[in-house]
């Protein structure tokens, strides 16, 4: 991971095109802003976006209550 300093002028910031370019950022793009930073996400493509719909939704039934509260139970036999 590269990082760099990016000064904000009159409340903008200006990032380098060569800058995107690596990112493989290109034209427009997804922008997520959170308590302390802002991640820039290129735009997945039409296709991605269904693939990632359709994900999980063939899945078999689980098995297990609660798997995600439990995993180290369920996983290493470790109670909680």
């Amino acid at each position: 991971m590269k990082t760099v300093t990016i000064p904000v002028k009159q409340g903008r910031l200006l990032l380098d095109q060569e800058l995107l370019k690596e990112a493989g950022i290109e034209g427009s793009s997804e922008v997520a802003v959170e308590k302390g930073r802002i991640v820039i996400l290129p735009l997945l493509s039409k296709e991605a976006k269904e693939a990632l719909l359709r994900f999980g939704k063939d899945a078999p039934e689980g098995r297990w209550d609660k798997a995600s509260e439990q995993h180290d139970e369920y996983l290493y036999r470790r109670k909680q």
